[in-house]
């Protein structure tokens, strides 16, 4: 699979994807270095990639309009890595399930939300 991970997500988590098989970069490896949220999805969309975040406004938005697939890492930074590490293979199972859908992941398990359409 294809990550990318936004501004706010340790570069440790690349590493742990990496290791695990996975495509992954940086959004500013990616060029999006001065992007805005909507962006960053956008281009995540494009190029079929899962974005990795901890920002809730940015999935608030995803959650309203669902497109892609993202995941909002709901940990403190330092655990990020370790989340990662913990939850990939759930992750992995229920971005499979759906093209467009948005994850809540925590060191307490991965949650689907569900699509709001407005």
């Amino acid at each position: 699979m294809f990550f990318l991970l936004d501004h706010d997500v340790d570069a440790g988590v690349a590493s742990v994807l990496r290791r695990r098989g996975h495509r992954c970069i940086t959004a500013s490896q990616a060029g999006l270095a001065t992007a805005d949220d909507d962006q960053v999805s956008v281009f995540a969309d494009n190029h079929n990639a899962i974005l990795l975040t901890h920002d809730k406004e940015a999935i608030s938005r995803r959650r309203k309009n669902t497109f892609g697939r993202h995941v909002l890492l709901a940990c403190i930074d330092t655990e990020a890595v370790t989340v990662v590490t913990q939850q990939l293979d759930v992750i992995i199972e229920m971005i499979d399930t759906r093209d467009a859908i948005v994850l809540r992941v925590s060191k307490d398990g991965v949650y689907p939300y569900p699509n709001r359409w407005s």
